[in-house]
């Protein structure tokens, strides 16, 4: 069966989470939950239907701050499934630890913990993770995958039990410092990964079979991989931007394309070009793009046509054909000689938001960087700067929407509600961290939740979500962080 066919079948056969002409087709093998793997979806937009908070329930204290205190940092926090009794768990993965987390009637409390098992030479390998529609959690431990299950499903209190451990044959590695990066989950059910040598796998989640591709042995990926439901698997090396495809027993090589890069290091980078997971634009009968942040020294937004290119399309000068599109990130300012982002681009329907994370004139390195993340609200380091653009079909070009030069978003990746037409994000503002609700059509300010200048605040590249009942949440150096209508 194709996965074309089988993912039409299941959209026949089950009901979407929320109506939304912009969501992607739900992928069935995926936990039923608002946020069950990094970047929310396998097209890894981390935007959502539903809604957030009303800034005019902010306003009036109708949202409160909770905190639970657990490890840092959990990039993703996994919601389940609800359960007969409509409960459902919170799951959390540090660099040592897997945690559980209780959010059910109103209440947010540490619930259950194990740690996990290995070593975790790289944090980088275990960032991206995934929850599936069986509840089990998947994340990748330098070259292993660890499979965690609790043993009552949406019961946050009840004991995790370590399912497996998948490991990838040292033959098939550079050398026993390759780590895996990268994680999603195909629509016909298949783990994808990507190792930060740029090896490519996918993985059947039951027996831990693996099926490889090796895109290049000197190419450094540091990013996710995105894929839609006709098999496409995107990955973005730091010199390449790629299409792999797979039709359920094989990986070929559809496409690939240069893009602007450099092979120097940002302060605060992860690696080398790209910051960004390549994010899928267009659905149903859009335009079929894939969009990135280049790693240029002043980056761009580019397009690239995802599948087939338009027979009328003339190659953009200085590109390959494979790009669609290419328009300068500035954050409102023309003058602007450097920009960077390391957090992904927020992405619904043809429109995406990229945020500023340039701090500065600082040294670029792996210890470097822990402290100007750590420090990223003080006023030597917090950058400035969110924008807007769009893809506009007619013209078959990208553009600028609005820039708003005088927010702040030191390190967390953004999210969006469709609902509320609401961008949110931890931010800071006068060195304190804040909760921060902006206007997704005009990048106005809607609100600003003013929290503390305090370390355990600081969300160190972990996303903002939207999870049940409106709730925002977010890891945390401090552990992990919930904005929402609280009963106690």
């Amino acid at each position: 069966m194709t996965t074309r066919l089988l993912t039409l079948i299941l959209f026949l056969a089950f009901p979407v989470l929320a109506l939304d002409s912009n969501e992607p087709p739900r992928n069935f093998f995926l936990a039923d939950s608002p946020w069950p793997m990094t970047h929310r979806n396998p097209y890894c937009q981390a935007s959502s239907p539903l809604p957030g908070p009303q800034p005019s329930e902010v306003g009036r204290g109708l949202f409160k701050v909770r905190t639970a205190s657990e490890e840092a940092v959990a990039i993703t926090l996994n919601f389940s499934s609800k359960n007969e009794q409509g409960h459902f768990s919170l799951w959390g993965s540090s660099r040592t630890t897997l945690y559980k987390l209780n959010g059910n009637e109103g209440k947010w409390r540490s619930a259950t913990s194990v740690r996990k098992s290995g070593k975790g030479t790289q944090a980088i390998s275990g960032a991206y993770t995934v929850l599936d529609k069986d509840g089990r959690m998947f994340i990748p431990r330098d070259s292993t995958v660890l499979v965690y299950q609790e043993e009552e499903p949406g019961e946050p209190k009840s004991r995790i039990r370590k399912l497996n451990e998948f490991r990838i044959p040292a033959k098939m590695l550079v050398d026993s410092s390759e780590v895996i990066v990268g994680m999603n989950l195909t629509y016909d059910g298949y783990l994808a990964m990507v190792t930060d040598r740029s090896l490519v796998i996918v993985m059947n989640r039951d027996s831990g079979e693996m099926i490889f591709y090796r895109i290049s042995n000197e190419e450094e990926v540091s990013n996710s991989l995105a894929l839609d439901e006709e098999g496409g698997l995107y990955i973005v090396t730091h010199k390449r931007m790629i299409r792999l495809n797979w039709d359920g027993k094989s990986l070929v090589k559809a496409w690939d394309s240069p893009y602007p890069s450099s092979d120097v290091l940002m302060p605060g980078r992860l690696g080398r070009g790209s910051g960004t997971t390549p994010t899928v634009m267009g659905t149903g009968n859009q335009d079929k793009l894939v969009v990135i942040a280049d790693g240029e020294k002043r980056m761009n937004i580019i397009a690239f046509w995802r599948d087939k290119i338009p027979e009328d399309w003339k190659a953009l000068p200085g590109f390959s054909e494979r790009v669609a599109g290419v328009t300068p990130i500035l954050f409102g300012d023309p003058g602007r000689e450097r920009s960077i982002t390391d957090q992904s681009l927020l992405v619904r329907g043809y429109e995406a938001v990229a945020v500023n994370n340039d701090y500065g004139d600082h040294q670029a390195d792996v210890w470097s960087n822990f402290w100007i993340i750590l420090w990223s609200n003080y006023k030597d380091y917090a950058p400035y700067g969110i924008e807007k653009f769009e893809w506009v079909p007619g013209e078959r070009t990208l553009r600028s929407l609005w820039a708003n030069s005088k927010l702040s978003i030191p390190n967390g990746i953004p999210t969006m509600s469709s609902q509320t037409n609401q961008i949110y994000y931890l931010g800071q503002h006068e060195e304190k961290w804040t909760i921060e609700g902006v206007d997704w059509t005009t990048g106005e300010l809607s609100f600003r939740y003013p929290l503390e200048n305090a370390v355990k605040y600081n969300s160190y590249y972990a996303a903002m979500e939207i999870g049940y009942d409106g709730d925002l949440v977010s890891g945390t150096v401090g552990g992990a962080l919930r904005l929402g209508k609280s009963q106690d």
